[in-house]
Parts: structure tokens; C-alpha cells; sequence
């Protein structure tokens, strides 16, 4: 019989929110997870908090907006993990456009913000698993 092999999970903006819940729930599946977020702290305290809670876990530093980061995340986990067998890309970018909770129905788009919301989202998970 074959060894069992742990999958891995980067789930990116897991630092809060969905995120953070997404985080939880695959390392309670079994998984190791990798918590993707653009503050250290933040990023760390979230880690720390799902490890409290048995989750095999550690924090890594990326900002989909920053392909410096991108390219260190993806040689990071390179090097400490051998592969990434999931990537969950929930982060998600703010802009004057976007700050606020929701937009209201009278307020016309920023297209620019929004497309910049967009891109961060595609290009960051394509530069990752590229």
C-alpha cells in the first residue's frame, strides 16, 4: 500500500473572512495549509489562530498586485513544500472604487478600479501557478 501524501493548499486573503474559513475547513480535511496574505502580521496571527486549532499551517507573504512577492511565494513554497496541489484565490484588491461595502445602485463604476480589482485576481493566480 502507498504511503499517504498530504495535499497542500495555498488559499490566498486567508488572513480574515472567507478566506480564513476556507483556510480552516481544508486543514480540517487533512490538508497542509498555506495562509496567503499581504501583512506579515496579520498573515502570521491568522496562521497562528488555525494552528490552535490543530490545522497543519504556515503563513506566506503575497500580494496579487505585487509580482515581486508572487515570484518569492512561489519559490517559497517551492522550496519548504515541493509542490502546491490547490490554489484557492479569494483575495481580493480595494480601491476608492471598491473600499466600501457596497456600492450604491446610483453610483456610476470606475471601470479602471474595477479592472484593476480583476486583473490583480487573474494575473496573481496565473503567475503562481505558472
Amino acid at each position: 500500500m502507498a504511503p499517504s501524501v498530504t495535499r497542500i493548499a495555498l488559499v490566498t486573503g486567508a488572513n480574515k473572512g472567507m478566506g480564513l474559513e476556507i483556510a480552516r475547513q481544508l486543514g480540517k480535511s487533512g490538508l497542509r495549509v498555506l495562509v496567503g496574505a499581504r501583512n506579515l502580521a496579520l498573515g502570521e496571527a491568522a496562521a497562528e489562530r488555525l494552528r490552535g486549532e490543530g490545522v497543519d499551517t504556515r503563513y506566506v507573504q503575497v500580494d496579487l498586485t505585487a509580482p515581486a512577492t508572487i515570484t518569492a511565494a512561489a519559490a517559497d513554497i517551492e522550496s519548504q513544500e515541493g509542490r502546491l496541489d490547490i490554489l484557492v484565490n479569494n483575495a481580493g484588491v480595494s480601491t476608492p472604487a471598491t473600499a466600501h461595502l457596497a456600492w450604491p445602485a446610483s453610483k456610476p463604476s470606475d471601470a479602471p478600479s474595477t479592472m484593476r480589482c480583476a486583473r490583480s485576481g487573474a494575473s496573481g493566480e496565473f503567475a503562481l501557478t505558472g
